[in-house]
């Protein structure tokens, strides 16, 4: 990497460094500007849109460092020595866990905000590569499990896969609120970790040819 470049790379990590601190605080996507972030990341406006070319475009990217990030600890924790159930199970409670960070809920907040026009196409397609990944990971463990023994095959691989995936994002959007320690919204006298718990144990039962149902 030439000096010019580790210049630029260490330019893009201050702006996203200073863009994710002002995002994070309350509704601050909608409040924070361009400005306010040259300012903190002590780079000119021009800098910013040279490497970003929205607010928007800003928030893709630091989306991308999370996916990055959690695609790597699903890969670590993938073992050949776990069923296909077993590994299905495992990636839900990551998922879980990763829903349960405050970091995380806030920029799922503000996914709902981004508008595909105003994020670069570079990005566009790198957020849905980088996705694509944890279906992957899923539809894997689907192969395995109906393979092993441990899976019911209710249906392609793929499309499991997808609605495992998206159960467990809606569930997530819509239901609990700020926090899976705070009460669903409809029903406030389930925490949303009980009724996530009890989700797991749903899409678990309806995959596994054998599954020990726990008390509730």
């Amino acid at each position: 990497m030439t000096r010019v470049e580790r210049k630029k790379l260490a330019a893009m990590t201050r702006i996203l460094e200073a863009a994710e601190e002002l995002f994070l605080r309350e509704d601050g996507y909608n409040k924070t500007t361009i400005r306010e972030i040259a300012d903190l990341a002590d780079v000119s406006i021009g800098s910013v849109y040279m490497h970003f070319v929205s607010k928007a475009d800003i928030m893709a990217g630091l989306l991308e460092q999370i996916i990055v990030d959690y695609i790597s600890d699903f890969s670590s924790h993938t073992s050949e020595e776990k069923s296909g159930i077993e590994q299905i199970e495992d990636y839900i409670n990551r998922f879980f866990r990763l829903a349960a960070h405050s970091k995380f809920l806030a920029y799922l907040r503000n996914i709902e905000r981004l508008c595909p026009s105003e994020i670069s196409s570079a990005s566009v397609e790198s957020l849905k590569e980088k996705g694509k990944k944890f279906h992957c990971f899923i539809q894997d463990a689907i192969v395995k499990g109906q393979t092993d023994g441990s899976m019911k095959k209710l249906g392609s691989p793929d499309l499991v896969a997808y609605i495992i995936l998206n159960t467990i994002r809606s569930f997530v959007r819509d239901c609990t609120g700020n926090s899976l320690n705070e009460p669903l919204r409809d029903f406030p006298q389930y925490p949303g970790e009980m009724a996530m718990e009890l989700l797991k144990k749903m899409l678990i039962s309806s995959l596994a040819i054998k599954y020990e149902r726990e008390e509730m």
